[in-house]
């Protein structure tokens, strides 16, 4: 979403979006409009619990007990991953995992002060807690739920370094955001993209899912392809493929949506033009044909 539409355009739905609990404030810094973003959140999604401390990470048992409970409430859950959230962290653990996900925060933080910026606007929460196995029978290291605006779940599964969090965390930025321009912009016509003949091609999980997920993969890999050109840089990681296997597999999700003739009944014009632009993108890069 950075990357595609540019951070005023980002910072500019937000505001639309708080612009009702402003109570009169002249807004004239992204800091000065968290407060009022918050409220925007605590009456649009009253069942999650709100993190006001300004540490994502700073959330004891109870919270995490109430960001658990509220995941799990977007459209489409068709692989059962937002089914996924398990039991409390145990506290070394969760210590450990705090540590990582801060070093991880630091690097993405040193790298972009844009991205700082809006991470620390939109996320207010990061919690804890022990990841089932889905239907596939995968874990997951963590992941974000339209239901929760605001949070982003760690399990911890899997053995990742800090230059894999920062990537996790523009990830799940990534979907909080196009989550919140939902909230401004109809994206798409559920009745219809919830029928499997509806389906296309993840970018990268790589597999035949609906067209919200879809639409999500596509932007949350471009703005990691870009992110790593422009500021991460290529350093080892694990969590996300390769730089030339999530283009590969990102060119090929563009044209499976593309491929479906009756896109005009799936996707609303938005959601058709944020595809059009990362294909663009990609082509101006000289990463897609």
């Amino acid at each position: 979403m950075i990357s595609i539409f540019g951070s005023d355009q980002v910072i500019k739905s937000i505001y639309m979006l708080s612009r009702p609990y402003l109570a009169g404030a002249e807004i004239s810094t992204v800091e000065q409009l968290r407060s009022p973003y918050l409220k925007f959140l605590s009456q649009h999604q009253p069942r999650q619990v709100l993190n006001n401390s300004g540490d994502p990470v700073a959330i004891d048992e109870s919270a995490t007990a109430a960001l658990s409970g509220a995941f799990g409430h977007s459209k489409f859950n068709d692989l059962s991953q937002e089914n996924m959230l398990g039991d409390q962290v145990e506290v070394d653990e969760k210590v450990r995992l705090k540590a990582l996900v801060r070093d991880g925060y630091a690097f993405l933080a040193s790298r972009s002060a844009e991205v700082k910026a809006i991470f620390d606007l939109a996320i207010h929460s990061i919690f804890f807690v022990k990841s089932k196995t889905n239907k596939r029978g995968h874990n997951s290291f963590g992941g974000s739920s339209s239901g929760a605006i605001g949070s982003i779940w760690v399990s911890g599964q899997g053995d990742f370094n800090k230059f894999d969090i920062s990537e996790f965390l523009l990830h799940e930025l990534t979907h909080h955001l196009l989550f919140l321009a939902e909230r401004c912009e109809n994206q798409f016509h559920y009745d219809a993209i919830a029928l499997p003949e509806n389906y296309a091609q993840s970018a990268i999980l790589n597999y035949r899912r609906p067209l919200d997920k879809v639409v999500h993969s596509i932007v949350v890999s471009t703005e990691i392809i870009l992110a790593r050109e422009s500021f991460l840089g290529n350093q080892r990681v694990s969590l996300h493929p390769s730089t030339e296997v999530m283009l590969q597999q990102t060119i090929l999700s563009i044209g499976s949506v593309f491929d479906l003739k009756n896109l005009g009944e799936l996707l609303t014009p938005w959601s058709i033009d944020i595809v059009k632009r990362c294909n663009d993108i990609l082509k101006s890069c000289g990463k897609a044909a």
